[in-house]
């Protein structure tokens, strides 16, 4: 089966045209832009300005500034979203496997740590790199937070980013060094530029190997007993709808993160995999599947990727993301806005291109966390994604789209392909040459009871180098291959032909989420490991609030070390799938309620029986409610949501109409309780590229009212604008127990529903039972 390159041709359009002013965008159901928390951007005023102008997520990072600092943050956020009446996510970002220079700080009034001096470095000048942990920054002399990093981590040869936290890399804050010697505590450099370091100092270590991707740096735990005690005072006081998680390596750290969140009583709140590095391209398939969303972190992923790989990095690992319908986040896009009013060129075609590429929101880092026009920024980005969003190919699209479910791409876990590790290597030019120590792909094995991984197997245990080798001819197919874990960028072709259908977890009675951990009652916990960043003693600390990370603390360590938190292992070990049907991925036991269902082979693939094309019910109904409602031209689709399943598949066809996300608790007698889940799941949906979410009431038992309320949900929507008398609406909803599509027209005055009354209604239902006829509803 070949595929098609996504193209970027804008058809009929001439170019004096493009130069009329658009005006702004009638909604934000498009691309969504997430704010980094600072200084420039935290105070109620500020976010009131940032909540009018898009912005529609935020994020507090836990790398920087003490918990206090970022729980009064997100109380001021509270105090924005009830003075604009709207939603707000909150994502709160770890520190996991980050290295950092210790150096003294101070706190100003408001609690935010700075660093008093900068460090100037010249080209060719030694410096030294030391564990070392009583000893004071010099511009000769760098203290590291890592007690090994000398002895098991570095060695001659290695290169070493040293700059400030958030910087793009060209920056004067940033440092390029070669290691020349390591002796003792020391790794000894020569700077290969100038530099003047200010700032918290992060270090990024590139081992020179023939594997290229085995820093032991990513050996490190996923997460910090600190990161663990901040996620849980956060939470008892302020709503967490998403935790990012640094440096996620592989499949295995989401679960980690996943067990740690469930025992913590915070079974709501989803995870964004944050790909830093060229092992997580290597391991993108298994990240994708088993988290919620995917966050490409630019800055450290350009510094660990050969420059001209980039470009078609992105592409790729946005295409892989909207193959499997989960969100994909980008950062790092108008960086100079940090000291300018305005952005460059190259940064606003950045930004555009990524639109159409297919990604579903921005995440601002250092222009909010520090930058002095936070909310031009938020305008800016909107601006540009909207002029890109009027010329995107949906139609294009949408076909890639249903063409790669209906083969299974990206979505079948039958295959035995494990990933093309030379291919991966290729993307940071390392020099070949065996490296005497074993990293984390190599030594990170499979559960006990599994066979021995084959030579270049990936860490989640899915077998040896894809056979073939062929290369991918096109941007779909390269990013098929990563999403099917068994090739690089532009790595192999993805086997076909997946075998019978499993579904679980889809909205609207077509199952659940699958069981995990269950919860325990918190005692709440206080921030110790945090508390102590107001002390700026001549100790320097890691940074406000963190101890120096610790290499062989498990995760389950961690999770004993929570307050109130269940002790013992995992419900559930790695590799066994929970009660559900849930276990497809390896060491996944969860199934994400975003995006599309894992499948597994079936009977009669096992048997050889050759099988049609298929997919899942819940997306054949969500593909089709998109294809309807460009067939009728309808202004508005709604989804109904429970879970997020369903609304996640059809913002992941992309229609040109916004997506009303209908979130109506799971009971009427579910009380504050279910209020609150739905509340969580209305602020989720928020950065996902075409999504409106707005808070129904229950339902009762069978689906009784479901019309009425989908009346009043499209006369809300004509009240803000959404849609216009007389327009048409497609609506996926519960019924019975099963998925249905219903088609309205909005009423002459707006507000309420009228039937459709032409044909195609029923052939539209003829349509989404013909491509799901394979396989009955969960």
């Amino acid at each position: 089966m070949s595929h098609k390159t996504k193209t970027h041709i804008l058809e009929n359009i001439s170019v004096p045209s493009i130069l009329k002013p658009a005006g702004p965008a009638p909604h934000v159901a498009g691309s969504k832009v997430i704010v980094t928390l600072g200084p420039p951007c935290r105070d109620t005023s500020t976010l009131v300005g940032m909540l009018n102008a898009g912005c529609t997520a935020v994020r507090v990072d836990l790398t920087w500034g003490p918990v206090e600092y970022h729980k009064q943050s997100l109380r001021n956020l509270a105090a924005a979203c009830k003075a604009t009446d709207k939603l707000c996510a909150v994502i709160v970002d770890t520190v996991g496997r980050e290295l950092f220079i210790r150096r003294p700080i101070t706190l100003d009034d408001q609690g935010w740590p700075e660093h008093t001096q900068d460090l100037p470095i010249k080209t060719g000048q030694e410096l030294i790199v030391t564990s070392d942990q009583n000893v004071t920054a010099t511009p000769t002399l760098l203290p590291i937070n890592h007690p090994q990093f000398a002895s098991h981590m570095c060695r001659e040869g290695d290169q070493l980013f040293i700059g400030r936290y958030l910087t793009n890399g060209a920056e004067a804050s940033s440092l390029y060094a070669e290691v020349r010697e390591v002796r003792g505590q020391e790794v000894v450099c020569v700077a290969q530029n100038d530099a003047m370091l200010g700032g918290l100092l992060t270090v990024i270590h590139s081992e020179l190997s023939e594997r290229g991707m085995s820093s032991l740096q990513m050996d490190l735990p996923a997460f910090t007993a600190s990161d663990a005690k901040a996620i849980q005072d956060i939470a008892a006081e302020c709503e967490i709808d998403y935790v990012a998680l640094t440096y996620t390596c592989d499949d295995s750290d989401v679960v980690e993160m996943r067990d740690l969140l469930d025992s913590a009583g915070l079974q709501r709140v989803k995870i964004l995999a944050k790909v830093e590095n060229r092992q997580a391209l290597a391991n993108f398939a298994a990240i994708a599947a088993a988290a919620d969303g995917v966050v490409l972190s630019r800055g450290n992923l350009g510094l660990d990727v050969l420059p001209e790989k980039t470009a078609i990095i992105q592409k790729a690992a946005i295409t892989a993301c909207n193959l499997v319908g989960k969100p994909a986040i980008i950062t790092r896009v108008v960086d100079t806005m940090v000291t300018a009013p305005r952005c460059t060129r190259a940064e606003a075609t950045d930004v555009a291109n990524a639109v159409l590429d297919g990604v579903d929101a921005f995440m601002l880092g250092a222009e909010t966390l520090r930058g002095l026009y936070p909310l031009e920024c938020v305008r800016t980005v909107l601006s540009i994604a909207h002029q890109a969003e009027l010329v995107f190919d949906h139609a294009h699209h949408f076909e890639m789209l249903l063409q790669a479910a209906m083969q299974g791409d990206g979505l079948d876990d039958s295959s035995s392909h494990g990933l093309d590790h030379a291919e991966a290597r290729s993307l940071g030019g390392s020099p070949p040459g065996d490296s005497p120590r074993a990293g984390r792909l190599a030594s990170d094995q499979a559960a006990p009871a599994e066979a021995p991984a084959a030579p270049g197997a990936n860490a989640g245990g899915r077998g040896g180098a894809a056979p073939g080798g062929t290369t991918a001819d096109t941007l779909a197919g390269a990013a098929r291959a990563i999403a099917a874990g068994i090739g690089g960028i532009v790595g192999v072709t993805a086997n076909g032909g997946a075998g019978g259908r499993n579904e679980a977890g889809a909205d609207g009675g077509a199952g659940t989420q699958a069981p995990r951990n269950a919860p325990s009652e918190s005692s709440g916990g206080d921030a110790a490991g945090a508390a102590a960043a107001g002390q700026g003693s001549a100790a320097p600390p890691v940074h406000p609030g963190l101890p120096p990370i610790h290499p062989a603390r498990p995760a389950a360590a961690l999770r004993r070390a929570l307050p109130g938190s269940a002790s013992g292992s995992p419900t559930h070990a790695r590799g066994m799938p929970a009660k559900g049907g849930a276990g497809h991925f390896g060491s996944m036991h969860a199934v994400s309620s975003f995006g599309s269902l894992p499948r597994v082979r079936s009977s009669a693939s096992l048997t050889g029986r050759k099988e049609g094309p298929s997919m899942s019910k819940v997306e054949s109904i969500a593909s089709t409610a998109v294809r309807a409602a460009d067939k009728i031209q309808a202004g508005l689709i709604v989804a109904y949501a429970s879970t997020g399943r369903t609304a996640s598949l059809v913002a992941k066809y992309r229609p040109t109409m916004p997506i009303l996300t209908l979130v109506v608790p799971a009971a009427p007698t579910g009380g504050a309780v279910a209020s609150r889940d739905a509340l969580t799941l209305a602020r989720q949906c928020l950065i996902v590229r075409g999504l409106i979410p707005m808070l129904g009431v229950p339902l009762a038992a069978g689906g009784v009212g479901t019309e009425s309320l989908l009346a009043q949900a499209v006369a809300a929507a004509s009240g803000r604008g959404l849609i216009k008398p007389g327009s048409h609406v497609v609506a996926v909803m519960s019924y019975r127990g099963d998925l249905v599509l219903q088609v309205v027209s909005v009423d002459d005055l707006g507000q309420g529903i009228r039937a459709f009354d032409r044909g195609s209604a029923s052939d539209l239902s003829k349509d989404a039972h013909t491509r799901a006829q394979a396989v009955p509803i969960a």
